[in-house]
């Protein structure tokens, strides 16, 4: 393995992420909660497996969904209904989901479980169980088994561009993210906590009582692993976690997002997005965690025809949605809407060697050596030569790419493939 500095002295687009300012928030849309609600686990299939709930079922909110007999409880429902379906599909890069669908009743029905654990359980079985909401980012990291957490960063930064969750968040619901702070603070005890805003959102952050990182606008600084850096001044090896490190990352989403939970006992089940329309502008929406997106766009009066594209995320990372039933969930922060005509073409030409990845990679890799491993499945020559897992995934490289090589999908191709080979001999050493 090759060990580049995680510096890049080479020139980068000056891409600026939107900055809010308090007269420009506007209003947040509360959408109504659909009739039927999708519920993903990002985890096995259900192929083989033995499910402990079955159509015609009784779902209460917040109550943990097992999908095996006798198994961990890898779900819990953000609604209450009955169950509809029960299925295994497909989604990006081959990866296997259950989904369970939910006919959802007008009136919520709460699960006392959870209110238990808030009473009398451990911190561990608190975070064990929130951890187990669709798509909730890992909590592990603040789990006392990880290890003691020295630095606890919570960032106001949103990842890509036209995304502005985050920050509306913070200036909207600042009481709220200080409560969540504080009992993250009583729960994991760090020797630090900092959180990591734009210039726009200092005021915002200093009511929470934590450290202040301002994080210059343009991306793509609102990385992790970049806002790790500038606010520790100094990086962590990317052969090495952020949890290995010590340090525990939230998005100021996560945790108001948790907030109820954490203080009061109550199961989250709404998620905050932006949502990109055709004409560029942003709306926030409030919605049902298990919302298809399909009922999002409908409710924002969002038309889509044959040939344009909705992306869960934004312009640089996003992922295309094969079908517009899938689902937000609690790690869904912007829906994009693009238009047809404005959807740049992809090319299968080879690369030009001229150099322009390689100047805007934050990360320092030979991109366009890279990318000759990857167009021909040499998965172990790219992570051994070219450093593929020190890949961010940006998106700069595809971006500045006048060939217009989708070398962003081939990366995240790569990755996947490479852990299926690693996967593979493990078991059959």
């Amino acid at each position: 393995m090759i060990q580049r500095p995680f510096f890049n002295l080479g020139r980068r687009p000056q891409l600026p992420y939107p900055v809010l300012s308090q007269d420009a928030l506007g209003a947040l849309k509360d959408l109504p909660p659909p009739d039927r609600a999708v519920l993903l686990y990002k985890g096995p299939g259900l192929a083989g497996a033995s499910p402990s709930i079955k159509r015609g079922d009784g779902v209460r909110t917040g109550q943990r969904l097992l999908l095996e007999s006798g198994g961990a409880a890898p779900l819990v429902a953000t609604v209450t209904g009955r169950v509809a379906d029960i299925s295994s599909q497909r989604g990006n890069l081959g990866k296997t989901y259950s989904s369970i669908g939910i006919d959802v009743t007008p009136r919520d029905e709460q699960d006392g479980e959870f209110f238990k654990i808030h009473k009398e359980g451990s911190p561990e079985q608190m975070l064990g169980y929130l951890e187990a909401l669709p798509g909730m980012p890992s909590l592990s990291p603040l789990l006392p088994k990880a290890g003691p957490v020295r630095i606890l960063i919570i960032s106001g930064m949103d990842r890509d561009l036209l995304i502005t969750s985050n920050q509306f968040l913070l200036k909207t619901e600042t009481d709220a993210l200080a409560e969540g702070i504080q009992r993250l603070k009583e729960m994991t005890q760090p020797d630090r906590i900092i959180m990591a805003v734009p210039p726009g959102s200092v005021s915002d952050a200093e009511k929470t009582g934590a450290e202040i990182s301002v994080v210059r606008p343009f991306y793509p600084n609102g990385n992790p692993r970049l806002i790790v850096k500038d606010a520790l001044k100094k990086a962590v090896p990317m052969n090495k976690s952020l949890e290995e490190a010590g340090i525990a990352f939230l998005g100021v989403d996560a945790v108001i997002a948790l907030q109820p939970a954490l203080v009061k006992g109550e199961i989250p089940i709404h998620r905050v997005v932006t949502v990109v329309n055709k004409d560029m502008g942003a709306i926030h929406a409030r919605a049902r965690v298990g919302t298809p997106v399909r009922k999002v766009l409908e409710a924002l009066n969002i038309e889509t025809g044959h040939g344009d594209r909705v992306v869960i995320g934004g312009p640089m990372t996003g992922r295309t949605l094969y079908a517009e039933d899938e689902p937000v969930l609690f790690d869904t922060e912007g829906i994009l809407v693009q238009d047809r005509s404005h959807i740049l073409p992809v090319s299968d030409t080879h690369c030009l060697n001229c150099g322009e990845c390689v100047r805007v990679c934050p990360a320092r890799i030979p991109v366009n050596i890279l990318i000759r491993f990857l167009e021909n499945r040499l998965y172990q020559d790219a992570v051994d030569v070219c450093d593929l897992s020190y890949c961010i995934e940006c998106g700069l490289c595809s971006y500045v790419c006048p060939a217009r090589i989708p070398i962003f999908h081939y990366i995240a191709l790569g990755k996947h493939e490479f852990a299926q080979q690693m996967a593979e001999e493990a078991a059959h050493a």
